[in-house]
């Protein structure tokens, strides 16, 4: 799947089995700009999609979102955005309510177009 995403990039980040178990397993709070990779899975075990997701007080963001051939990306996509309300809503009563979930994709990611009409506040594309 990771190879599926960068296809559409013109800058990739070269990631092996090693840097891959780092990531995955590496305690996310000792990283300010960390990768906090989740895995989909069916209920029968197969990958079927992964996302970065690392978060900041008061916001959830999706930074990378993969999803396999032959699955839906709206379904993933909601079912991501469904566990990451929950995860607040069980998280620290300290934590400063969610304002929403914020989607960092490359601007041709299927997501954008899978869940057309239910994105609020779109931002054009920038650089700096």
């Amino acid at each position: 799947m990771y190879r599926q995403l960068c296809a559409g990039s013109l800058i990739t980040c070269v990631r092996d089995k090693r840097i891959w178990n780092y990531e995955l397993r590496i305690d996310q709070n000792l990283l300010f700009s960390h990768r906090n990779l989740w895995i989909v899975q069916t209920l029968s075990g197969s990958k079927v999609a992964y996302a970065n997701l690392p978060t900041y007080p008061g916001a959830e963001i999706v930074r990378e979102l993969e999803v396999a051939p032959g699955y839906s990306v709206r379904a993933i996509t909601f079912f991501i955005a469904r566990q990451l309300i929950a995860k607040v809503q069980q998280g620290d009563p300290d934590r400063r309510p969610l304002s929403g979930i914020t989607f960092k994709l490359g601007a041709n990611q299927p997501v954008y177009e899978a869940l057309d009409g239910e994105l609020s506040r779109p931002r054009p594309s920038y650089a700096w």
